[in-house]
This record gives C-alpha cells, sequence and structure tokens, in this order.
C-alpha cells in the first residue's frame, strides 16, 4: 500500500480514510473504499480535473464532495494513464505531501 495523501487531524469532523478500490477506464472513474463508513466514493476525470463523489453501491457517482474532507488516501494501483492523471492532479493541487 503506498499513502498517496494523509492530512493533519481536524477536530469535530469526520474525515475520509480512502482506500483504493479499482480503476474504470471507460468511465474514467477511479473507485476507493471508506472501510469505517461502508461507502464508496470515486474520483471521475472532468474538464478540470477531476471531481470527487460519494456512490451507489453499483459505482454511479451521487453527490459530490469536498475533497478537503479526505483525511487519508492510498495511491491507485491500477497502473493506467488514468491512475497516474490522479495522482499528477493531486500533486499539482498540493493536496499530497511532495
Amino acid at each position: 500500500m503506498t499513502l498517496l495523501y494523509e492530512s493533519a487531524p481536524k477536530r469535530g469532523k469526520y474525515m475520509y480514510r480512502l482506500t483504493y478500490h479499482r480503476t474504470d477506464t471507460g468511465n474514467a472513474r477511479i473507485y476507493f473504499r471508506e472501510p469505517q463508513l461502508k461507502q464508496l466514493f470515486c474520483f471521475q476525470e472532468g474538464l478540470n480535473g477531476f471531481d470527487f463523489f460519494l456512490c451507489s453501491n453499483d459505482g454511479e457517482p451521487q453527490a459530490p464532495k469536498n475533497r478537503q474532507d479526505i483525511d487519508h488516501i492510498d495511491a491507485p494501483k491500477g497502473g493506467t494513464s488514468l491512475d497516474m492523471a490522479l495522482i499528477n492532479f493531486m500533486l499539482d493541487s498540493k493536496q499530497v505531501y511532495a
């Protein structure tokens, strides 16, 4: 497991701890699970980078979420250009440790 991002703890607010689940290049989505909440999330590539969503159990984005609410995220393990694009996006948006 390679850590992509880990934030400083924030008091009074639940922060997502995401583990890599799978990459869907056909829909330009990278899925992550939040084990404690038992929820599925995804980053979907769009015109301005990646958007972060809470997903249904079948993987459809349901509600946009704030990336600032992520406490910990594992690096995608799919090895695709989409996985690399997300890693670069997070680095460029200064949401990861360099």
